[in-house]
């Protein structure tokens, strides 16, 4: 335990309720695990290990069912819920199981010194999802050993833009970082990585693709400042200058770097392209053959629909004529390459089998939602004004 006294502790969770804080979500896999691990080690940055869904835990808690709710309790509860987080050898999706320099360190952050902090850190305050947060933000930072009396700002990875309302109602004044990617890279990347794992839902594949089509519009409803960032250019170090300035915070060169808890990072098991060798930004770590797996339909009606916003970002497109304006509408019902499986007879009996009917009926009203998804997207591309994104750009 560090030798500090409760008053000391007082006075960091007090500064720390005054933080400017940030929040960060994501449209799909466009890399918001790996900005943050570069974030990971800034000095002046209050953050944790990778998505948090804190309010998940907090609408959960079986401690605060009770009328008198025990800190201590409340924290331990936590803890076995993030077993992972807490002891990232159980976390081997995102391959934290193997950190450090040769791949055989692992964050362990003991449960006694976990909960010792977070209980210093709330003495004599309610415990309400604000403070106890908070809390744990600090005490986790104390576990790792780093100088709380450094850090300058709150950085909240809610991952999911339906997870950021609580976060905004605890810290109202949050700034959203949305990290974005070309949509047909994200498009490949999100579904197809997916089906490659096993057969995924038609009702799920409209699910990512409105997520992916809305990208910062879900922001729309917040009048909270926001930054998009492109992940293709996490490489340049001015987009990192520049993210720092936005940030208030300072540059510095462990922003060059991806860890977990201070260690080295690899990148998660399910993304293609990872190379063992670089412990920062690869263009390979993006690179998905997109052009060649996705099929024609998907490619056309993409960079159709959403080429107001391919323009916006930067990113490589194909001019709409006067031809596209008819053929467009004629070719959203036809089912994507992902969807036809709606109407293969051994998805259907799977489906039904492993869920029942009523999972193909959601399929049916999936496909339905997706279609209308275009036409509305259609509809702006040929009335609505150009998009106006305000994503983080080299000086």
């Amino acid at each position: 335990m560090n030798n500090v006294n409760s008053e000391e502790y007082r006075q960091q969770m007090d500064r720390a309720l005054n933080f400017p804080s940030f929040v960060l979500v994501t449209t799909g896999r466009t890399g918001s695990d790996f900005l943050q691990s570069l974030l990971d080690s800034h000095t002046e940055v209050l953050t944790f290990n990778g998505i948090f869904s804190f309010y998940g835990f907090w609408n959960r808690a079986k401690v605060l069912k009770s009328t008198d709710p025990n800190v201590i309790d409340l924290f331990s509860e936590m803890y076995g819920f993030y077993i992972d987080k807490f002891k990232s050898r159980y976390d081997l999706v995102e391959r934290k199981d193997q950190l450090g320099d040769t791949a055989d360190q692992q964050i362990d952050i003991d449960s006694n010194n976990f909960v010792n902090y977070a209980c210093r850190y709330m003495a004599g305050r309610e415990i309400n999802s604000r403070n106890v947060l908070l809390a744990t933000y600090l005490s986790y930072a104390c576990c790792l050993d780093q100088d709380i009396n450094k850090k300058r700002m709150l950085f909240h990875h809610a991952h999911h833009h339906a997870t950021i309302d609580p976060f905004i109602k605890d810290f109202p004044e949050s700034k959203i970082v949305s990290m974005t990617r070309d949509p047909r890279a994200n498009y490949y990347s999100t579904i197809g990585h997916r089906d490659r794992i096993g057969t995924i839902s038609v009702a799920k594949i409209y699910s990512l693709t409105s997520r992916l089509f809305m990208d910062v519009k879900l922001l729309e409803k917040y009048n909270n400042d926001y930054l998009s960032i492109r992940v293709e250019d996490l490489g340049q170090k001015c987009i990192l200058e520049e993210l720092c300035q936005w940030l208030s915070i300072n540059y510095e060169e462990v922003l060059l770097r991806s860890t977990w808890g201070g260690l080295q990072w690899r990148g998660d098991r399910v993304s293609v392209g990872n190379d063992d060798k670089v412990f920062g930004f690869s263009k390979k770590m993006l690179e998905n053959d997109w052009e060649k797996k996705l099929g024609w339909s998907e490619k056309y009606l993409l960079n159709m629909l959403l080429n107001k916003r391919l323009v916006e970002y930067h990113y490589k497109n194909k001019r709409i004529s006067i031809k596209d304006y008819f053929l467009a509408p004629i070719c959203i019902p036809l089912p994507l390459k992902f969807e036809r499986r709606l109407f293969n007879y051994k998805y259907i009996y799977y489906r039904t089998k492993s869920s029942g009917i009523s999972a193909v009926k959601n399929d049916l009203l999936a496909y339905a939602k997706r279609i209308k998804l275009f036409y509305i997207f259609y509809i702006f591309e040929l009335f609505g004004k150009k998009a106006k994104i305000n994503y983080l750009k080299c000086s």
